[in-house]
C-alpha cells in the first residue's frame, strides 16, 4: 500500500512525458536524421536548429573545418540580445533549385517566432554528397562591426 501511490506518481509522469515528447515533434524529428537525399539532408539539419541542437547542426557541415562553431551559432540564433536570440524556429519549408548526383541547391523559408510576431528568412544552401549521405554548405558569416559614418 505505501508503494501504490509512488509507482501511480512515477508511472504518470513518464506517461506525461511521452506525451508532451510527441506532442512536440519528437518522433517526427527522430525519423528524420537520415540524409540519403537533399531533402532529408535539409530536414535533419532545419529539426536540429528548430530544438536548438546546434552541435548536431553543425555536425551536418560539409564545410565545418571553414565555419567557425560560434559564428555558425551566432548566424542562425542572433547575438547580444538581438531580436534573433529570443526568437525560435517556428516552420520551415524547403524547395529544391538544382540536383546533379554530387551537389544540390535547396531553398529555406525559415519562419521563426518572436515577440513582435513571424520573422522570415530566406536562404538558398548548397548541399553536398559525401559518401551516402548529403551534408549541407553552409556559408561563411561575415559579421560587419556597425561603425557610425564619422568613425570610419
Amino acid at each position: 500500500m505505501k508503494l501504490l501511490l509512488p509507482t501511480f506518481i512515477f508511472v504518470a509522469t513518464a506517461a506525461l512525458m511521452a506525451i508532451g515528447w510527441v506532442q512536440s515533434g519528437g518522433i517526427a524529428r527522430h525519423e528524420i536524421y537520415s540524409a540519403s537525399t537533399p531533402e532529408e539532408a535539409i530536414q535533419s539539419f532545419m529539426a536540429n536548429i528548430q530544438s536548438r541542437a546546434w552541435g548536431r547542426a553543425y555536425a551536418q557541415l560539409a564545410n565545418a573545418g571553414d565555419v567557425d562553431k560560434a559564428d555558425f551559432v551566432r548566424d542562425l540564433a542572433g547575438s547580444n540580445g538581438s531580436l534573433r536570440t529570443y526568437s525560435s524556429l517556428q516552420t520551415f519549408q524547403e524547395w529544391p533549385l538544382h540536383a546533379t548526383d554530387d551537389d544540390a541547391i535547396v531553398r529555406v523559408q525559415m519562419t521563426w517566432s518572436s515577440a513582435v510576431g513571424p520573422l522570415d528568412d530566406v536562404r538558398d544552401l548548397r548541399l553536398k554528397h559525401d559518401g551516402d549521405v548529403w551534408k549541407i554548405v553552409w556559408p561563411k558569416p561575415d559579421f560587419q562591426p556597425f561603425l557610425h559614418k564619422s568613425y570610419r
